[in-house]
């Protein structure tokens, strides 16, 4: 039997105000217990973004702190192009572009007075001329199938299935045509072309004072990459000594659509977009071969006797090829400023060894080499006056062969 203080807290919760204030403090207490769950989830995603917001000053001082230090880097690196635009507007640090409108200029002037036989590099203006020299130190070349005096004088038809037609004279790849026959017509191999003989002598005459004969047929050289035409790799040589290679993959028979990747000679790293303005293929491969390219140019430069030269080449199944020596290349060639300063060291340092090494007894201009060597120009035929050029031999064991490697300044 309840007892009687519990009958009567009975009687009292049962009272209707009583009941309605009982459940009023159980809905309260139910909405306490969820607002301290919500608080204690609120306190903790506090500690969260505490944690958050200190993790994120801490990145902020690290990254303020780089930025410091990298503006203190580019301050300091534009001070100093700002101090060598000074010094080169003054005429004190010659950039490669200014060197070489003074080459190019050089070579206007010579050849307006007739002087090629009296500046080394201005007698490699010549292609015929060019592979002669390269294979007197050795350095193979593709074969010369057949060479005319005269535009007129060509004759196609007994000539292989595949050959590339070239005028002695040219720059920018003018006069050039890779040919292959193909049921009996002839097909640009760069373009797709169907052409004739005919054509092709129309469009050599239509180049005027752009080229300059005579004309000849060489072997087509395989491509071991996905371009018709082999990759040309131009090493840029200060007096034996490579500053940069060109690695060009023809993309038609424009010059300006090829693609470009400018490599250091003595790491094969990417040198990056040094040249503004043109097209950059960074997946063109390091030649397999540019140990044995590099050494060629090497010799080829030194036996030049020129502070500097681009030679370029081919990398061939069959092994390296020589292609040409370009003394003043006339494609784009503003570079970046400090890329654009360090080719011109590097070019003032070849003038200085070359000074050095004639003062030393080395002869000025061309030293030949002692391989078998066929001159290839049709009779009567040579340019410039190339056949009473004198010709230096003897000498290319002591003067072609870099003695010890030499510091240049490498491009960035």
């Amino acid at each position: 039997m309840p007892s009687p203080r519990a009958a009567v807290a009975r009687a009292f919760a049962g009272l209707p105000p009583v009941a309605r204030r009982d459940a009023e403090i159980r809905r309260l207490s139910g909405v306490v217990r969820k607002r301290a769950r919500a608080l204690r989830k609120q306190r903790e995603r506090v500690a969260d973004l505490q944690a958050e917001v200190a993790g994120l000053r801490a990145q902020v001082r690290r990254e303020r702190e780089k930025a410091v230090a990298h503006d203190t880097t580019s301050r300091e690196r534009l001070a100093a192009l700002r101090s060598a635009k000074r010094r080169i507007s003054r005429g004190a640090e010659p950039t490669f572009s200014a060197l070489l409108a003074q080459q190019r200029s050089l070579y206007g002037r010579l050849r307006d007075t007739g002087g090629h036989a009296h500046h080394p590099m201005a007698r490699t203006e010549y292609k015929l001329h060019n592979v002669a020299f390269a294979r007197s130190h050795g350095v193979p070349t593709a074969p010369v199938f057949q060479a005319w005096g005269t535009i007129d004088e060509i004759d196609l038809g007994s000539l292989p299935d595949e050959f590339v037609l070239k005028a002695d004279g040219g720059a920018s790849a003018r006069g050039v045509f890779p040919i292959r026959r193909t049921g009996g017509s002839l097909v640009r191999i760069d373009t797709g072309e169907r052409v004739s003989c005919d054509d092709i002598k129309d469009r050599l005459r239509a180049f005027g004072d752009r080229i300059r004969g005579p004309y000849f047929a060489e072997a087509l050289l395989p491509s071991s990459g996905e371009s018709p035409v082999p990759d040309d790799i131009k090493v840029y040589t200060f007096y034996g000594q490579p500053a940069q290679v060109l690695l060009m993959r023809p993309a038609g028979p424009r010059r300006r659509d090829a693609g470009r990747r400018y490599i250091d000679p003595v790491t094969g790293a990417d040198l990056g977009e040094v040249l503004p303005g043109v097209t950059y293929r960074p997946d063109i491969p390091v030649p397999d071969r540019l140990p044995e390219i590099l050494a060629a140019a090497r010799h080829l430069s030194l036996a030049t006797g020129a502070d500097f030269g681009r030679f370029d080449f081919y990398d061939t199944p069959h092994g390296i090829r020589f292609g040409e020596i370009t003394p003043a290349p006339g494609d784009p060639q503003q570079y970046h400023l400090d890329h654009d300063l360090a080719l011109g060291s590097a070019w003032l340092d070849a003038r200085v060894r070359v000074l050095q090494d004639e003062a030393a007894g080395r002869p000025r201009g061309l030293v030949w080499g002692a391989h078998p060597s066929a001159w290839l120009y049709p009779a009567g035929s040579e340019p410039d006056g190339m056949e009473s050029w004198p010709r230096t031999v003897p000498g290319c064991d002591r003067w072609c062969v870099p003695s010890s490697p030499r510091a240049v300044a490498s491009p960035v």
